[in-house]
Protein backbone atom coordinates (compact mmCIF):
# COMPACT_ATOMS: atom_id res chain seq x y z
CA UNK A 1 0.00 0.00 0.00
CA UNK A 2 1.35 3.77 -1.14
CA UNK A 3 1.93 5.49 2.13
CA UNK A 4 -0.58 7.92 3.44
CA UNK A 5 1.08 11.49 4.00
CA UNK A 6 -1.23 13.23 6.99
CA UNK A 7 -3.84 15.32 5.94
CA UNK A 8 -2.45 18.67 7.09
CA UNK A 9 0.01 18.30 4.55
CA UNK A 10 -2.57 17.27 1.80
CA UNK A 11 -6.23 17.71 2.38
CA UNK A 12 -6.36 20.35 -0.31
CA UNK A 13 -4.04 18.65 -2.82
CA UNK A 14 -6.07 17.37 -5.46
CA UNK A 15 -8.49 20.58 -4.87
CA UNK A 16 -5.96 23.02 -6.59
CA UNK A 17 -6.16 23.26 -10.67
CA UNK A 18 -4.52 25.41 -12.79
CA UNK A 19 -5.88 27.00 -15.71
CA UNK A 20 -4.10 28.61 -19.05
CA UNK A 21 -4.98 31.80 -20.69
CA UNK A 22 -3.82 35.05 -21.78
CA UNK A 23 -2.28 35.18 -19.01
CA UNK A 24 -2.20 32.09 -16.59
CA UNK A 25 -4.36 31.81 -14.08
CA UNK A 26 -4.84 29.88 -10.50
CA UNK A 27 -8.80 28.52 -10.13
CA UNK A 28 -9.45 27.21 -6.54
CA UNK A 29 -12.44 24.14 -7.23
CA UNK A 30 -12.71 22.93 -4.21
CA UNK A 31 -11.39 22.54 -0.44
CA UNK A 32 -11.98 19.22 0.80
CA UNK A 33 -11.67 20.52 4.45
CA UNK A 34 -14.06 23.30 4.33
CA UNK A 35 -17.08 23.11 2.02
CA UNK A 36 -18.69 25.70 3.36
CA UNK A 37 -16.85 28.03 1.45
CA UNK A 38 -17.70 26.73 -2.25
CA UNK A 39 -20.70 28.48 -4.03
CA UNK A 40 -23.40 26.00 -4.98
CA UNK A 41 -23.66 25.16 -8.38
CA UNK A 42 -20.42 26.99 -9.13
CA UNK A 43 -17.26 24.89 -9.01
CA UNK A 44 -14.61 27.74 -9.07
CA UNK A 45 -14.30 29.22 -5.62
CA UNK A 46 -12.20 32.41 -6.88
CA UNK A 47 -9.41 32.78 -9.19
CA UNK A 48 -6.50 34.39 -9.41
CA UNK A 49 -4.75 35.60 -12.45
CA UNK A 50 -1.79 36.11 -13.78
CA UNK A 51 -0.51 39.85 -14.82
CA UNK A 52 0.74 38.25 -18.57
CA UNK A 53 1.74 35.21 -20.01
CA UNK A 54 5.36 35.31 -18.84
CA UNK A 55 4.27 35.30 -15.70
CA UNK A 56 3.38 31.54 -15.54
CA UNK A 57 1.31 31.74 -12.01
CA UNK A 58 0.75 28.13 -11.26
CA UNK A 59 3.40 26.47 -13.18
CA UNK A 60 3.69 24.56 -9.98
CA UNK A 61 1.60 24.51 -7.80
CA UNK A 62 0.80 22.46 -3.78
CA UNK A 63 -1.19 22.20 -1.02
CA UNK A 64 0.44 23.74 2.28
CA UNK A 65 -1.11 23.50 5.72
CA UNK A 66 -3.13 26.12 7.42
CA UNK A 67 -0.52 29.20 7.46
CA UNK A 68 -2.60 32.17 8.82
CA UNK A 69 -4.97 29.74 11.24
CA UNK A 70 -8.02 30.33 9.61
CA UNK A 71 -8.82 26.61 9.46
CA UNK A 72 -8.26 26.29 5.85
CA UNK A 73 -5.16 24.60 4.29
CA UNK A 74 -3.36 27.26 2.30
CA UNK A 75 -1.22 27.02 -0.87
CA UNK A 76 1.74 27.49 -2.79
CA UNK A 77 2.42 28.34 -6.94
CA UNK A 78 5.11 29.44 -8.95
CA UNK A 79 5.31 32.31 -10.53
CA UNK A 80 8.35 33.23 -13.15
CA UNK A 81 10.33 36.31 -11.65
CA UNK A 82 12.16 38.11 -14.09
CA UNK A 83 14.19 41.07 -12.78
CA UNK A 84 16.95 41.82 -15.90
CA UNK A 85 17.80 39.37 -18.62
CA UNK A 86 20.30 37.99 -16.65
CA UNK A 87 18.65 37.59 -13.43
CA UNK A 88 15.55 35.17 -13.15
CA UNK A 89 15.22 33.85 -9.72
CA UNK A 90 11.88 32.99 -9.69
CA UNK A 91 9.15 33.33 -7.02
CA UNK A 92 6.65 31.36 -4.54
CA UNK A 93 3.46 32.63 -3.96
CA UNK A 94 1.66 31.65 -0.99
CA UNK A 95 -1.86 32.42 -0.78
CA UNK A 96 -4.95 31.43 1.78
CA UNK A 97 -6.70 29.11 1.04
CA UNK A 98 -10.05 30.69 2.01
CA UNK A 99 -9.91 33.58 0.09
CA UNK A 100 -7.02 33.88 -2.37
CA UNK A 101 -5.19 36.41 -0.48
CA UNK A 102 -1.43 36.75 -1.05
CA UNK A 103 0.24 35.64 2.51
CA UNK A 104 4.23 35.81 1.54
CA UNK A 105 6.41 36.30 -1.43
CA UNK A 106 9.47 33.88 -1.65
CA UNK A 107 11.86 35.21 -4.02
CA UNK A 108 14.56 32.94 -5.39
CA UNK A 109 17.92 33.84 -4.33
CA UNK A 110 20.15 32.98 -6.82
CA UNK A 111 19.97 34.80 -10.34
CA UNK A 112 18.44 31.93 -12.52
CA UNK A 113 17.34 29.86 -9.40
CA UNK A 114 13.62 29.62 -11.26
CA UNK A 115 13.09 28.32 -6.84
CA UNK A 116 9.46 26.02 -8.19
CA UNK A 117 9.42 26.42 -11.57
CA UNK A 118 9.51 22.21 -12.00
CA UNK A 119 8.13 21.01 -8.58
CA UNK A 120 6.61 21.99 -5.27
CA UNK A 121 5.47 20.03 -2.36
CA UNK A 122 5.10 20.25 1.42
CA UNK A 123 7.23 17.94 3.61
CA UNK A 124 7.39 17.34 7.39
CA UNK A 125 7.45 20.25 9.91
CA UNK A 126 11.22 20.84 10.89
CA UNK A 127 11.22 22.94 13.28
CA UNK A 128 7.86 21.93 15.49
CA UNK A 129 6.22 24.91 14.74
CA UNK A 130 3.22 22.73 13.09
CA UNK A 131 3.67 23.65 10.25
CA UNK A 132 5.05 21.88 7.14
CA UNK A 133 7.69 22.88 5.40
CA UNK A 134 8.02 23.38 1.63
CA UNK A 135 9.87 21.60 -1.06
CA UNK A 136 10.95 23.86 -4.03
CA UNK A 137 13.04 22.38 -7.26
CA UNK A 138 15.62 24.89 -8.74
CA UNK A 139 16.97 24.59 -11.80
CA UNK A 140 20.01 22.72 -12.71
CA UNK A 141 20.52 22.94 -8.83
CA UNK A 142 18.89 20.62 -7.44
CA UNK A 143 16.08 21.69 -4.63
CA UNK A 144 15.97 23.23 -1.40
CA UNK A 145 13.70 22.85 1.75
CA UNK A 146 12.51 26.26 3.30
CA UNK A 147 9.74 27.60 5.61
CA UNK A 148 6.64 28.53 3.97
CA UNK A 149 6.21 31.11 6.60
CA UNK A 150 9.55 32.76 6.61
CA UNK A 151 11.11 31.51 3.78
CA UNK A 152 14.38 30.42 5.72
CA UNK A 153 16.00 27.65 4.02
CA UNK A 154 16.48 24.44 6.07
CA UNK A 155 18.99 22.26 3.23
CA UNK A 156 19.81 22.41 -0.56
CA UNK A 157 20.32 19.37 -1.48
CA UNK A 158 22.68 19.73 -4.91
CA UNK A 159 23.85 16.42 -5.66
CA UNK A 160 23.07 16.11 -9.64
CA UNK A 161 23.55 19.79 -10.73
CA UNK A 162 24.57 21.21 -14.12
CA UNK A 163 22.91 20.13 -17.50
CA UNK A 164 20.08 18.16 -17.02
CA UNK A 165 20.23 18.49 -12.98
CA UNK A 166 16.77 19.41 -12.58
CA UNK A 167 14.00 16.75 -11.26
CA UNK A 168 11.72 15.48 -13.86
CA UNK A 169 8.54 17.88 -14.50
CA UNK A 170 5.26 18.51 -12.21
CA UNK A 171 5.87 15.36 -9.87
CA UNK A 172 9.60 15.22 -8.18
CA UNK A 173 7.86 14.03 -4.87
CA UNK A 174 7.37 10.49 -3.80
CA UNK A 175 6.45 9.39 -0.67
CA UNK A 176 8.08 6.27 0.87
CA UNK A 177 8.14 4.69 4.31
CA UNK A 178 10.68 5.36 6.30
CA UNK A 179 14.26 4.05 5.44
CA UNK A 180 16.94 5.74 7.63
CA UNK A 181 14.98 5.43 11.10
CA UNK A 182 14.00 9.20 12.00
CA UNK A 183 10.79 8.08 12.70
CA UNK A 184 9.80 10.57 9.63
CA UNK A 185 8.91 8.96 6.02
CA UNK A 186 11.33 10.01 3.35
CA UNK A 187 10.56 10.53 -0.32
CA UNK A 188 11.84 9.84 -3.67
CA UNK A 189 12.48 12.02 -6.56
CA UNK A 190 13.90 11.11 -9.93
CA UNK A 191 16.01 13.23 -12.47
CA UNK A 192 15.72 11.92 -15.94
CA UNK A 193 18.06 13.72 -17.62
CA UNK A 194 20.75 13.54 -15.57
CA UNK A 195 24.74 12.18 -16.68
CA UNK A 196 27.45 11.98 -15.04
CA UNK A 197 29.38 12.41 -17.92
CA UNK A 198 27.36 14.18 -20.69
CA UNK A 199 24.31 16.27 -20.74
CA UNK A 200 23.51 14.53 -24.38
CA UNK A 201 21.30 11.04 -24.36
CA UNK A 202 21.15 11.01 -20.35
CA UNK A 203 20.66 8.21 -18.78
CA UNK A 204 18.90 9.36 -15.64
CA UNK A 205 18.90 8.40 -12.06
CA UNK A 206 16.05 7.37 -9.60
CA UNK A 207 17.31 8.56 -5.73
CA UNK A 208 15.82 8.45 -2.04
CA UNK A 209 16.09 11.23 0.39
CA UNK A 210 15.91 11.96 3.35
CA UNK A 211 13.03 13.79 4.52
CA UNK A 212 14.60 16.26 7.31
CA UNK A 213 18.26 16.64 5.77
CA UNK A 214 17.79 15.62 2.24
CA UNK A 215 20.56 13.40 2.68
CA UNK A 216 20.65 10.61 -0.43
CA UNK A 217 19.79 7.46 1.01
CA UNK A 218 20.31 5.33 -2.33
CA UNK A 219 20.41 6.14 -5.50
CA UNK A 220 19.88 4.51 -8.98
CA UNK A 221 21.92 5.68 -12.40
CA UNK A 222 20.43 4.23 -15.32
CA UNK A 223 22.89 1.72 -17.28
CA UNK A 224 22.83 2.73 -20.78
CA UNK A 225 22.62 6.00 -22.95
CA UNK A 226 19.57 7.41 -23.99
CA UNK A 227 17.77 5.82 -21.15
CA UNK A 228 15.94 9.21 -19.42
CA UNK A 229 15.29 6.55 -16.33
CA UNK A 230 12.48 7.95 -14.23
CA UNK A 231 10.76 10.48 -16.61
CA UNK A 232 7.66 9.26 -15.17
CA UNK A 233 7.24 7.87 -11.74
CA UNK A 234 4.92 6.70 -9.25
CA UNK A 235 4.92 5.18 -5.93
CA UNK A 236 2.85 2.36 -6.22
CA UNK A 237 2.48 -0.61 -3.69
CA UNK A 238 5.43 -3.13 -1.95
CA UNK A 239 5.62 -5.78 -4.67
CA UNK A 240 8.07 -7.50 -2.68
CA UNK A 241 7.25 -7.97 0.48
CA UNK A 242 9.11 -6.07 2.48
CA UNK A 243 7.54 -3.62 4.13
CA UNK A 244 8.56 -0.45 1.91
CA UNK A 245 6.31 1.20 -1.19
CA UNK A 246 8.34 0.03 -4.55
CA UNK A 247 7.89 2.55 -7.53
CA UNK A 248 7.05 2.02 -11.01
CA UNK A 249 9.68 4.01 -13.41
CA UNK A 250 9.97 4.62 -17.06
CA UNK A 251 12.66 4.15 -19.20
CA UNK A 252 13.83 3.98 -22.92
CA UNK A 253 15.46 1.20 -24.65
CA UNK A 254 17.46 1.48 -27.63
CA UNK A 255 15.94 -0.69 -30.71
CA UNK A 256 19.52 -1.38 -32.07
CA UNK A 257 22.88 -1.99 -30.17
CA UNK A 258 25.81 0.60 -30.20
CA UNK A 259 27.17 3.68 -28.72
CA UNK A 260 24.74 6.14 -30.03
CA UNK A 261 21.47 4.47 -29.74
CA UNK A 262 18.77 5.96 -32.54
CA UNK A 263 15.32 4.76 -32.20
CA UNK A 264 14.00 3.33 -28.66
CA UNK A 265 11.24 2.04 -27.16
CA UNK A 266 9.69 2.71 -23.79
CA UNK A 267 9.01 0.21 -21.03
CA UNK A 268 8.15 0.42 -17.31
CA UNK A 269 10.17 -1.52 -14.56
CA UNK A 270 9.36 -1.88 -10.96
CA UNK A 271 12.10 -0.39 -8.35
CA UNK A 272 12.24 -1.25 -4.72
CA UNK A 273 11.75 1.78 -2.79
CA UNK A 274 14.43 0.27 -0.09
CA UNK A 275 17.11 0.10 -1.91
CA UNK A 276 16.44 1.21 -6.22
CA UNK A 277 17.39 -2.35 -7.39
CA UNK A 278 14.78 -3.95 -10.28
CA UNK A 279 12.07 -5.68 -9.48
CA UNK A 280 10.34 -6.63 -12.58
CA UNK A 281 9.87 -4.63 -16.22
CA UNK A 282 7.12 -5.28 -18.70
Amino acid sequence: MAVSIPSTWSTAQAALRTTMASSFSLALLAIVASPTICVAGDPVVYRIEGTDSAQQLGGSITALGDLDGDGVPDFAAFRQLFITDDNTPGQINVYSGKDSKLLREIQGSGPNEFLGENGLSPVPDLDADGIPELFATVRSQGFVVLSPLTGKRWYHTRKYVGAGGTLSPRTPLHWIEDLDGDGVADFVGATSGYDPDTPYNPRGVVSAYSSQTGKILWERLGDHRDQHLGHALLAVADFNGDGVTDLLASERLPLKPGPFPGETLSRLIVLSGRDGQTLRAY
